[in-house]
């Protein structure tokens, strides 16, 4: 407020500092990981009831294909972010994942998630998690929405839509970088 009573706005240089390390998070902001809890089958069956959907997957077998599971992490990072369950069926029927009974299984299936996560441009963040019953595995492939909604897999975007994902038509690719832009332009 000014000596005539007017009010006047002052643009104020934020800071945001980490509070356990004194990090710099307005300079290199950091990407959010969420650890999760889950280790029985118990704790996952109410995603799986839920079904399909916007932010759930479910595969049968993985490797079905690299190009499958690559469309499904791009299409969850450019929408809203998601699980993808392997080892069970369309209808939430739980199958299993074969050869991760083992710590080389489990880590073989990781690195070969995360090489193929690394085909996609921008990076992705990915997280693998294994829970299993007795002699049933089940890969939870967690996929964070992206901070640019611009995740492309071999020159293509791919979206979610309802309980699928496709390649984005060239009026949602646009859209998805107005978006972009819209958001960069208001963040400075």
């Amino acid at each position: 407020m000014d000596e005539k009573g007017n009010y006047h706005e002052e643009e104020i240089e934020r800071t945001e500092i980490c509070p356990r390390c004194a990090y710099n998070l307005t300079e290199n902001p950091l990407q959010r990981v969420f650890v999760s809890s889950t280790t029985t089958l118990n704790d996952i069956k109410p995603l799986i009831q839920q079904g399909e959907g916007l932010q759930i997957e479910f595969k049968v077998i993985y490797p079905e294909t690299d190009i499958k599971l690559a469309k499904e992490i791009t299409a969850f990072a450019n929408t809203e972010g998601g699980k993808i369950f392997l080892g069970i069926n369309n209808n939430g029927e739980i199958i299993g994942v074969k050869g991760v009974d083992n710590l080389k299984g489990k880590d073989n299936l990781t690195k070969r998630i995360r090489d193929l996560a690394e085909k996609i441009k921008p990076k992705v963040d990915i997280s693998v998690d294994y829970v299993s019953e007795t002699d049933i595995y089940i890969v939870i492939i967690t996929v964070r929405k992206g901070i640019t909604p611009t995740h492309e897999y071999e020159g293509k975007f791919y979206i979610r839509f309802l309980e699928s994902s496709r390649e984005a038509t060239p009026d949602e690719k646009m859209r998805l970088y107005l978006d972009l832009h819209e958001k960069k332009s208001k963040t400075g």
